[in-house]
């Protein structure tokens, strides 16, 4: 029952940390500054948490748990630079429910990795998945190929891939801490991250960042508490299941999104798009079977 709320709880953070962070973004903050600023407040938040752990019992931690939550923390970022990127370009509609592949990518790396074997069930459901991903194109005369090349479409599977690295890592790391701990090291490493790439922008990047987010900062909070939500959330699931199932549940948010889509944003094509977040919701039940 608690794995169940955990999880209703983790699909509805997701959309609306996403929303927010496009809204922030359309109001001319650069993705970018939005994960540092994200990243910055949520240090903040969690550092005095890890100092406590830490100062409380030094040698809790086995070596190999710091790089491996540093790396962990480095991929997570990268995947939540380009996560933004991407939603500041993408239809919302399509964002979400393009995370169809997440499971997918997450199985094979738990295999590699972990040695999470997927049952015949958890294959087909993720498999139903990745084929209701194709109703999410619009009917055009554009090749397939042109589409996968977009930046959008780019920017959203290096950010599913870093992401699912990134979430194997922390099925690791937990077996060693609280994700109160984990957190610290997901919100710390993307400060360095961050500030590595942007190395690349302009002369007055950040002050004219920081003029713009700082007209709105109720929508930076609300980044900030839905962020914190989700991965703590995401964090207690990967506890009570496997990485590759965990992330397949996290795909019936691509209904939410498909709705938010065109309440908030006005976006087009909503029945078809309905109708892949439906059968990617058929999928996730197909794998929720095989749990044991």
């Amino acid at each position: 029952m608690l794995t169940a709320i955990l999880i209703g709880l983790r699909i509805l953070a997701g959309p609306f940390t996403n929303v927010f962070q496009k809204k922030i973004a359309q109001k001319g903050v650069h993705p970018l500054f939005i994960v540092l600023a994200t990243h910055i407040v949520l240090t903040a938040v969690f550092a005095p948490i890890f100092l406590m752990e830490w100062t409380r019992s030094p040698v809790a931690f086995p070596s190999d748990f710091w790089w491996l939550a540093s790396t962990m923390g480095i991929l997570d970022a990268l995947g939540n630079i380009f996560l933004v990127y991407a939603v500041s370009r993408m239809d919302f509609s399509v964002f979400g429910p393009l995370n169809a592949f997440k499971p997918i990518i997450a199985t094979a790396l738990g295999i590699l990795m972990i040695q999470e074997w997927p049952s015949v069930k958890g294959v087909l459901g993720t498999g139903i998945i990745l084929s209701a991903s194709l109703l999410l194109k619009p009917r055009s005369n554009s090749a397939p190929d042109k589409i996968v090349r977009r930046r959008d479409f780019v920017y959203r599977f290096l950010a599913m891939i870093f992401a699912s690295l990134g979430a194997v890592l922390s099925k690791m790391v937990l077996q060693e801490a609280a994700a109160s701990v984990i957190m610290f090291f997901w919100s710390f490493w993307g400060i360095p991250v961050a500030l590595i790439v942007s190395l690349r922008m302009s002369p007055g990047f950040f002050s004219r960042n920081l003029t713009i987010i700082g007209r709105h900062l109720s929508t930076l909070a609300a980044i900030v508490m839905f962020i914190a939500a989700m991965q703590i959330f995401t964090l207690l699931v990967f506890k009570r299941i496997q990485v590759s199932y965990s992330l397949a549940f996290f795909q019936l948010s691509a209904l939410v999104s498909v709705i938010l889509g065109k309440t908030l944003f006005e976006e087009r094509y909503f029945r078809r798009r309905l109708v892949a977040a439906l059968f990617m919701m058929i999928g996730a039940a197909a794998i929720i079977c095989s749990v044991p």
